[in-house]
């Protein structure tokens, strides 16, 4: 007799650091819809992780995607990551009012170069591009 285990093939990434979301860095939406409220990254082996907290405040109609960019100025991408939150987990518009979620996003080390910045922002693919969601910083500098 042969026994088969299923087992989810796919789990948003968990919390790796201690969370400190005691403050907004940045809000994201038209009615600041969902906030930033830590960032906390740590170099492992051959990847940089990213780890980010969010608390969605107002509903988003649409799914946008998270842009994550590790950088070794304001301009030179070293490492990039384009997903749906929770490495295409989470969709924004089935998320209520209140939700908190902390989600790792793992980018690529590049070897002797070293992250000096971190950019993100979110973005709808549209039929002539794509749409970038508004922002307003708090806490961090606006790219």
């Amino acid at each position: 007799m042969i026994a088969l285990y299923l087992y989810p093939a796919y789990r948003p990434p968990a919390a790796r650091f201690p969370i400190q979301a005691e403050q907004t860095l940045a809000a994201f939406g038209p009615q600041d819809n969902l906030w930033l409220q830590d960032v906390v990254y740590a170099e492992r082996g051959d990847w940089l992780l990213v780890q980010l907290s969010w608390e969605v405040r107002a509903p988003l109609e649409a799914d946008y995607q998270l842009f994550l960019h590790a950088r070794a100025n304001p301009f030179w991408i070293l490492a990039q990551r384009d997903t749906l939150p929770g490495l295409g987990h989470r969709l924004l518009s089935e998320l209520p009012p209140g939700t908190r979620f902390t989600d790792v996003y793992p980018l690529p080390r590049v070897p002797g170069q070293t992250v000096t910045s971190l950019a993100l922002g979110f973005w709808l693919p549209t039929d002539t591009g794509w749409e970038r969601l508004p922002h307003h910083q708090r806490a961090l500098q606006g790219v």
